[in-house]
């Protein structure tokens, strides 16, 4: 069964870029974990695109931690308490994914002064070339999968 906004702006749209936020997901990596189509989300999110097939709107819930139905409500311009669903795994999960975003935009020389940081904190040593840092890694790798 499918639902038809014709507002530029559905509510729908709102709280999904709300809830990608919260959960630090980029919009590739949704699409990727929920199946749901670039196009899809796009529609949804620009266009106020709210006729989606019952399976979408599931996938939504599911991949947005939300309560059943409330993709569904959002499209019918229905408020819900959609927030509530966050637990706190999730929101360590969205913090490790932008760590993980920033760590990929880095350049070396900036990853390399990062880890060092971290290594002169934890280890007390300084490495001096990046084999020393990739040495120092692998070394601090060891000694966390020993415990």
């Amino acid at each position: 069964m499918a639902h038809q906004q014709t507002d530029s702006l559905s509510l729908l749209s709102v709280e999904l870029t709300k809830r990608l936020r919260q959960l630090g997901l980029s919009r590739r990596e949704f699409e990727r974990r929920s199946g749901i189509s670039r196009q899809t989300l796009y529609k949804i999110e620009n266009e106020g695109h709210t006729d989606l097939r019952d399976l979408t709107y599931q996938m939504l819930d599911e991949h947005l931690k939300w309560v059943p139905g409330t993709a569904l409500a959002l499209s019918q311009g229905e408020t819900t308490e959609a927030d509530d669903a966050l637990t706190l795994a999730d929101k360590e999960s969205a913090y490790r994914w932008r760590i993980v975003e920033k760590i990929q935009t880095m350049s070396l020389a900036d990853l390399e002064t990062m880890v060092a940081i971290m290594e002169t904190r934890t280890l007390g040593i300084t490495a001096d070339s990046t084999e020393h840092h990739l040495d120092l890694m692998e070394t601090r790798i060891s000694a966390l999968e020993g415990d």
